[in-house]
């Protein structure tokens, strides 16, 4: 029986389809089901002998030297998927020097022989954690201003601050093509307050000790200021 390339692509786009629909830990006979309790997707890119006999022949790790591997390495049976997948996340994103760094820990049920996250440990002094000062850094959403460390801060600020000036929260925009800001300075602490209006009737507060005039991206035509902030994701979206 010839198998395409195209049957493997179908077989690996059926793998993550039922991950997308949280099925993959169901029977395989569940998802092929033909009264309507299933998702016509399975039946229709393959028959389910096929697709079991692909799971049976493809793999990715050779279970022969599998023993020899694991002595210098804790992933021997997708080592070397995850080396490629490493590399192409190297070649495909560049940091620069004003990037916050952060993980994400995803539970695990099983054993295993890996560092593993206990909510039960609280951070302390103990931990890797150090401050990096003088290290001239910028520290998004740090609400204390390090200015004796060489440090900036840029971050988004309330809008319920009895202090903040009244013109900075006006939420009007004549069009859709403009960005307007406003722009207070507090020239004896080195502050700038930025109000920045994504859309009508929605304006967003920053503060910020590194950004100090309202300078466009030549790319995006979109504030700087807006473009560095760590969450423009979030108020980008907002906008839409």
């Amino acid at each position: 029986m010839a198998i395409g390339w195209t049957k493997v692509r179908g077989f690996l786009g059926l793998l993550l389809y039922s991950r997308a629909l949280k099925a993959n830990h169901h029977k395989v006979e569940e998802l092929w089901q033909s009264d309507g309790s299933s998702v016509a997707i399975f039946r229709l890119v393959m028959p389910i002998k096929l697709l079991k006999l692909l799971l049976q022949c493809l793999g990715i790790d050779n279970k022969d030297s599998r023993k020899e591997r694991s002595r210098t390495t804790k992933l021997p049976p997708i080592r070397e998927l995850f080396d490629v997948f490493v590399s192409n996340c190297k070649n495909g994103y560049s940091l620069s020097k004003y990037d916050t760094i952060d993980d994400k820990l995803e539970g695990f049920k099983r054993r295993c022989s890996f560092r593993q996250y206990l909510q039960s440990v609280i951070p302390s002094k103990r931990n890797s954690f150090r401050q990096y000062i003088p290290s001239k850094r910028n520290i998004p959403l740090l609400n204390t201003l390090l200015c004796n460390f060489q440090l900036t801060v840029l971050g988004t600020i309330r809008k319920n601050k009895a202090e903040f000036p009244l013109k900075l929260l006006g939420t009007i925009r004549k069009n859709k093509a403009e960005f307007p800001l406003k722009f207070t300075e507090a020239k004896h602490l080195n502050l700038t307050l930025v109000s920045y209006v994504p859309k009508r009737k929605k304006n967003v507060l920053l503060i910020s000790s590194l950004y100090h005039d309202d300078t466009v991206d030549e790319t995006t035509r979109k504030p700087a200021i807006i473009m560095d902030k760590a969450e423009y994701s979030i108020i980008e979206h907002s906008a839409m």
